[in-house]
């Protein structure tokens, strides 16, 4: 008998992650930074995205890579989150906790990748 489909973990965390920097980068101090603002929505966006992508090429060196990439985009948020701290339109407290959600998402992504790499890939 199949289990029934249970989200990762570590997609759900991307996502609420995600959520929280969009209703952050809403805040009229992003308004003069509208580039800044564009490029971080879209770096988190693309964290859920490729862990989506590749949960569905499960097991796959293909689904691995998307993983990675998923890992790249959060480093990148995570300097344009430290970026934002520094000239001043993030507050100290939700620019760490997103950076600190960020780097538990990257956490989780690499134990995922290394207990996929330890079972053994195989090519679907």
């Amino acid at each position: 008998m199949n289990k029934p489909f249970q989200p990762l973990r570590v997609l759900e965390l991307a996502k609420q992650t995600a959520e929280d920097i969009y209703l952050l980068t809403g805040d009229r101090r992003f308004e003069r930074e509208a580039t800044l603002k564009t490029q971080l929505r879209r770096a988190v966006l693309s964290v859920p995205s490729n862990i989506a992508e590749g949960e569905g090429r499960r097991y796959s060196q293909e689904g691995i890579r998307f993983f990675k990439i998923a890992i790249a985009s959060a480093e990148e948020a995570k300097i344009q989150l430290s970026l934002a701290l520094r000239i001043g339109i993030v507050p100290p407290d939700k620019a760490n906790k997103a950076v600190g959600d960020l780097s538990s998402v990257c956490r989780m992504l690499n134990k995922l990748i290394s207990s996929r790499n330890t079972r053994g890939t195989k090519l679907e």
